[in-house]
């Protein structure tokens, strides 16, 4: 069963709805050795992933945070760790450039999309300020903005190299407009993230801020100038509220890139 943006963003941005307590405690690291992971079903994390094997991830994730998400896999875990990086691999990604068919690699980075998608979600809904996993948040934020933009310059090479008759050239507007809006509600959810200040620690929302820097080129060419325009006076305020020096500077350099 696939997944929209549009349904991961609505259930993202609720996650992040409703908490006020002060205080922020990394979740505790419960997570499972990286051989029981792999004996509940989830792909080896000594290989890299394909579209195949997103999905399957998926789906033991969402068992195991059921039960209980401090099992999930965590970044920098004795345990676990090498299980989170294997999931928020750029590896991963790619593997993809070595195929040649332009259509199957977009697929391919769409079915990818999704699945990350879905795990953030997973992460996201079980952060509280005395439980946060803020840090695998920030690295799978990372890896879902550049799958994104690996999508969006494959995808621009496709249709540049099409004829104008080709069904796929015909087709472009409405792709372009769902990739869009896509795009662009996942992005949003990703700026609300950066402001919050009560699920994530200043060093996550600085890596944060730093990861949405990057990648800001691709979000100016998929919002409205609206859009673009409420988010520079949402990075505008947070950097005016500001007092960690460090994110200050970052949420400075990222406003003026927007144009602020």
């Amino acid at each position: 069963m696939r997944y929209s943006l549009t349904r991961y963003a609505l259930f993202l941005l609720a996650a992040y709805n409703g908490f006020s307590q002060p205080e922020i405690s990394v979740a505790p690291d419960n997570s499972l050795r990286a051989i029981d992971y792999v004996t509940q079903g989830l792909p080896s994390y000594d290989r890299t992933w394909s579209s195949l094997d997103y999905p399957l991830a998926v789906s033991v994730l969402r068992r195991i945070c059921e039960k209980d998400a401090t099992l999930l896999p965590r970044r920098n875990s004795a345990r676990s760790g090498m299980v989170f990086n294997r999931i928020a691999s750029f590896d991963n990604l790619d593997a993809v450039k070595n195929i040649a068919d332009m259509s199957q690699r977009i697929t391919i980075y769409g079915s990818i999309t999704d699945s990350l998608a879905a795990i953030i979600v997973l992460y996201a809904s079980a952060t509280r300020p005395s439980s946060s996993f803020d840090a695998e948040i920030v690295d799978l934020a990372t890896i879902y903005m550049e799958d994104i933009d690996r999508t969006y310059d494959i995808a621009n090479e496709l249709l540049l190299s099409l004829p104008p008759d080709n069904q796929l050239r015909k087709d472009e507007p409405a792709f372009r407009q769902k990739f869009s809006a896509g795009t662009s509600a996942m992005f949003a959810i990703f700026f609300t993230i950066l402001s919050d200040r009560e699920e994530m620690r200043r060093s996550e929302l600085l890596r944060l801020a730093h990861a949405l820097r990057k990648y800001l080129d691709l979000l100016k060419s998929q919002v409205l100038a609206g859009s673009m325009e409420e988010i520079r006076v949402k990075v505008n305020d947070l950097m005016n509220s500001e007092t960690d020096e460090g994110l200050k500077e970052a949420l400075s350099s990222l406003l003026s890139a927007i144009g602020g």
